[in-house]
């Protein structure tokens, strides 16, 4: 058997070194310049493989939110708090909303009492919040219904690449880079004398998750989903980084692929894939509700298999293929894996590589390359009203698998982050 790991000593950042300036600029102060986290963001953007059907698209937050109002609840009969036309107006509103009382709020963290005692912010208010971005089903100028949960048009979504789609690179340092049972990225240990690694996390945000089911069942408003890259950067270069880990997420699972134990498969899966194949490469993986990261089914999935698209220019097998769910939008490293009673994730809709997604930078210090940065980072609310058995999502920056930097001044103060 032949181990692999991706190497990328042939990959030149073109033009890094000639300008040590642009070189040293870190916008979001966490200690990895602006220039290697733009060039981690494009070397390992993500290929979506889209289930047969999909008609619930990639939405980009700023259209979502400018065919919303904010509510203070999940009711959506309430009068808003920050009207349609106001958001149309400023999307960053979303994080004005104060409503004295903490019952308006999920939990009694930090800041009772004070002056932010229920913002919409996180960055002044450190918990998370019933507030509701709502999107409306005919907001002024549209000229469909609910444009806020059907996303962008199909050209649209394959022309641009990216819709809806936000990265996010943060240092780390593990004792171990490898998957364990008990891992959640927020509550990991980490040692200053750890090894020291790139977090490389691409986020798409969709308008509406869509169980496929009778009355709506499991249906929610908005669905924010996740796929990371663990990388190893090079001693004192730009160049010759190494994936350690991928890891997908569906469902509040993590399917986590470690590289240096992984195989090269002796058959590709069609022109310009890879597949891997690890230790549980073969074992069962039929994943019921209630499973939990530690359950059969679920540890049968870490190391399994993983497949990887060649890029087009370097050749070099950097972009894990994603296999989204229909409707529900779960991020899946095979088709050939199940979820009791979840919609199919056959990979035979659209096929994306997707272009490199702007970085958002750290909630302290967000970076500027997209128009509407803050609400993604600080609203700490939740993406939608309307909801059956399932709630919608809080933003990424308080889902487990978002990793803050270790000197955050809010980080240490959530008293608990979405573990999906």
């Amino acid at each position: 058997m032949m181990t692999r790991t991706i190497v990328l000593g042939a990959l030149a950042i073109a033009g890094a070194m000639c300008c040590h300036q642009a070189l040293a600029q870190d916008t979001d102060k966490d200690g990895i310049s602006d220039v290697v986290e733009h060039q981690l963001l494009e070397r390992y953007r993500p290929f979506f493989l889209f289930a047969h059907g999909e008609d619930f698209n990639p939405q980009d937050v700023q259209f979502y939110i400018k065919s919303s109002n904010l509510l203070k609840a999940g009711d959506e009969s309430l009068s808003p708090l920050i009207t349609n036309a106001q958001l149309q107006s400023s999307p960053d509103l979303v994080l004005t909303a104060n409503i004295d009382g903490k019952q308006f709020c999920s939990d009694t963290g930090p800041g009772a009492g004070a002056v932010h005692t229920c913002v919409s912010n996180l960055f002044l208010n450190r918990r998370q919040t019933d507030y509701r971005i709502n999107p409306l089903e005919h907001p002024p100028g549209a000229t469909v219904s609910n444009p806020g949960r059907h996303g962008q048009d199909w050209p649209t979504v394959e022309r641009l690449g990216n819709v809806g789609l936000y990265g996010h690179v943060v240092p780390i340092k593990l004792a171990s880079p490898t998957w364990g049972c008990d891992v959640r990225w927020n509550f990991v240990p980490r040692p200053a004398n750890g090894t020291l690694y790139y977090k490389v996390e691409y986020w798409q945000f969709f308008g509406y998750n869509s169980d496929d089911k009778p009355l709506d069942i499991g249906d929610h408003e908005g669905d924010w989903e996740n796929v990371s890259l663990l990388i190893q950067p090079a001693e004192g270069d730009l160049r010759g980084e190494q994936i350690v880990s991928v890891m997908l997420y569906a469902h509040g699972l993590e399917f986590r692929f470690d590289m240096k134990g992984s195989i090269l498969a002796p058959i590709v899966i069609g022109s310009g894939f890879e597949e891997h194949r690890g230790f549980n490469y073969g074992k069962e993986v039929d994943i019921h509700l209630g499973d939990q990261q530690c359950a059969k089914s679920v540890a049968n999935a870490q190391n399994n298999v993983l497949r990887m698209r060649s890029d087009p220019t370097t050749g070099l097998a950097t972009h894990p293929m994603v296999y989204l769910e229909r409707g529900s939008h779960e991020f899946w490293p095979t088709e050939m894996w199940s979820y009791y009673g979840a919609p199919k994730h056959d990979g035979l809709g659209a096929q994306i590589l997707t272009t490199t997604p702007p970085n958002l930078g750290e909630v302290e210090n967000p970076m500027t390359e997209y128009s509407t940065p803050l609400p993604i980072l600080r609203f700490n609310g939740l993406w939608g009203a309307y909801s059956r058995s399932n709630t919608p999502p809080p933003s990424p920056s308080l889902h487990a698998q978002w990793t803050w930097p270790a000197d955050s001044s809010i980080a240490w103060l959530l008293p608990t982050t979405t573990p999906y």
